[in-house]
């Protein structure tokens, strides 16, 4: 099955560094993609849902220029998945498909 939580990430709607009042897009949805660097390759990868307005622990959609926001998210890994290191890049992203963040991070998947 799964193992709960791989990582956990709070984001206060920072994309490198900026803060989200510093956007200048506003969101009535918020979505999420998470994808994985295996090997030399970035796959997308599901973590069981899309709208990420569900998940802020401080704000709430819709989100406008100047809000504040944090967001938490687990990433399921399945028990069968290699203990290998990846790279984990995660965007939120509004409506229209415009990033209003954006980060990397190194991970290892371990038991």
């Amino acid at each position: 099955m799964y193992n709960q939580a791989v990582a956990l990430f709070t984001v206060l709607a920072v994309a490198h560094g900026t803060d989200y009042h510093e956007c200048e897009k506003p969101a009535s949805e918020l979505t999420v993609q998470v994808r994985v660097k295996v090997l030399h390759f970035w796959v997308d990868y599901p973590i069981g849902y899309d709208d990420a307005c569900p998940y802020l622990r401080a704000g709430k959609c819709p989100l406008s220029p100047g809000d504040s926001a944090t967001y938490e998210f687990y990433i399921p890994v399945r028990s069968h998945y290699p203990k290998i290191s990846i790279q984990v890049e995660l965007s939120l992203m509004n409506e229209n498909g415009d990033s209003l963040s954006c980060f990397k991070i190194a991970g290892q998947v371990v038991d």
